[in-house]
């Protein structure tokens, strides 16, 4: 088995349909590449909805282990090489065969981001090296379904420390960039469902703050897979630097900034001059201040 899609999903019967038929519409040949549905303990029609479709194994599970346990279970079911998790609400895009190809003439990657590079002058780049590898994918490996990532590395990487974390996949990804050569896709073969408009985790309530904040805890620790403060500091000003639109959202739409979370922001970006001047204050000001100002101004749509 060259390749196994796999799908971890928690109640997602919106779009569950729409993401398998995006996939079984290429007819793989069932021998090089299996579609894999691993369910989170979903309580809507999730399970019965995949069950309409013979070319997929399911995988149904009593236990919700949260998003990275049930991503890891996919690397854990899947019989391919290597293995591409898209969530419930993403659609398989371009020409999905090339890149099969791509896997079959060249079964040394350990990641291959296939979230599309037009810059690039051939159809892949080899990179040897994790921290160009991360460059010129702008760091957007972030988004799962952009990685295609060998199994058998997966299984070798630190796993359990990062279950929880929202981030299993970059931490895995960090890692296996420094054991094996790494691709970037011209083409974009990934894209979300344009159907799923709803507002995301990452812009509602806050959970953009923690969410960040997780990922640089991953940031902190880089040095123990050969990445120098360097870079980290480097990655690290990236999330910063997304900050200061995603706690005026959080505030105006009410949420409370506790101790341990700004302990949190001095401890991580206290090193970074402009956190005190402007992040700081950003994260004090009260919530209804904001949304008196924002009332009139209307910036909560514009947001």
């Amino acid at each position: 088995m060259l390749l196994t899609i796999g799908i971890p999903i928690f109640n997602g019967q919106k779009y569950i349909a729409d993401a398998i038929e995006g996939i079984v519409k290429y007819n793989f040949d069932p021998n090089e590449v299996e579609i894999l549905v691993c369910d989170n303990a979903s309580t809507d029609q999730t399970v019965e909805l995949v069950k309409r479709y013979p070319e997929v194994k399911l995988f149904e599970h009593e236990e919700n282990v949260g998003f990275d346990g049930n991503l890891h279970r996919i690397f854990t079911y899947a019989k391919g090489e290597y293995v591409w998790a898209i969530g419930a609400d993403d659609l398989l895009i371009g020409d999905v065969l090339t890149l099969l190809q791509l896997l079959k003439n060249q079964k040394h990657f350990g990641a291959i981001f296939v979230g599309g590079r037009d810059k690039l002058d051939e159809e892949y780049e080899v990179f040897n090296n994790a921290e160009n590898f991360l460059l010129n994918s702008n760091f957007r490996s972030g988004f799962f379904p952009n990685n295609i990532i060998s199994k058998s590395l997966w299984m070798q990487c630190e796993i359990q420390e990062f279950i929880n974390s929202g981030w299993i996949h970059y931490a895995v990804i960090l890692q296996v960039l420094r054991l094996r050569t790494s691709a970037l896709t011209k083409e974009q073969y990934v894209i979300e469902n344009p159907s799923a408009n709803e507002i995301k985790s990452w812009n509602s309530n806050g959970s953009g703050l923690l969410i960040g904040v997780k990922l640089v805890e991953i940031f902190e620790i880089m040095s123990r897979w050969g990445y120098d403060k360097k870079f980290r500091t480097r990655l690290k000003r990236v999330i910063k630097d997304s900050y200061p639109r995603i706690i005026i959202v959080a505030k105006m739409r009410g949420f409370k900034i506790s101790s341990s979370l700004l302990s949190d922001f001095v401890r991580l970006f206290g090193e970074y001059p402009s956190f005190w001047f402007l992040d700081l204050w950003a994260l004090l000001i009260p919530s209804v201040v904001y949304k008196v100002i924002a009332k009139p101004l209307n910036w909560l749509k514009i947001l």
